[in-house]
């Protein structure tokens, strides 16, 4: 094999896609997308700017589906790690360490038109004002971080309380 039959590296890293720009009222809340044609680098580029605008919910989200084409994605891998870990943060910042006993802030029959998504309701079943925040989200069945979001939905829409409120 000659030289001119090897395939050309290139020396300088291909060029970001072209992103699309949404300004909305606040210039502060400018979010980008990216053309589906480079999905792998698109995907990349929105999460890298959900992360820069302190949006965790959704860097974590573009991490996911990056992860679910390409599982040893490092960059992905990590800003996974780093959004569960700012979501932990903050969810236990608003309810408090795990050892915390949440309970029902409303009548059983009035959760019907409160709690309209399945996982909250079956999340609320294992609340019987007896199990620490940890045991719920042990026995959960879903991943710790989904958990700790609902929960702390639940609270802020004063579905849970703790009794030494």
């Amino acid at each position: 094999m000659n030289a001119s039959d090897r395939p050309q590296r290139r020396a300088t890293p291909p060029p970001l896609p072209q992103t699309i720009v949404t300004e909305h009222e606040d210039p502060g809340e400018r979010i980008s997308y990216v053309s589906e044609d480079d999905i792998e680098g698109g995907r990349v580029h929105v999460m890298y700017d959900r992360l820069k605008h302190d949006d965790y919910s959704g860097a974590l989200l573009v991490a996911e589906s990056i992860l679910a084409r390409e599982p040893a994605h490092l960059d992905a891998v990590q800003c996974r790690d780093m959004c569960h870990a700012e979501l932990r943060k903050l969810y236990l910042s608003r309810m408090g360490d795990l050892t915390r006993i949440p309970q029902l802030s409303v009548e059983p029959h009035e959760l019907g038109h409160l709690v309209t998504d399945e996982r909250a309701a079956r999340l609320l079943e294992l609340v019987d004002g007896l199990s620490s925040l940890a045991v719920i989200v042990e026995r959960a069945a879903m991943p710790a971080i989904e958990s700790l979001g609902l929960l702390s939905e639940l609270f802020l829409r004063h579905v849970i309380e703790f009794e030494d409120e």
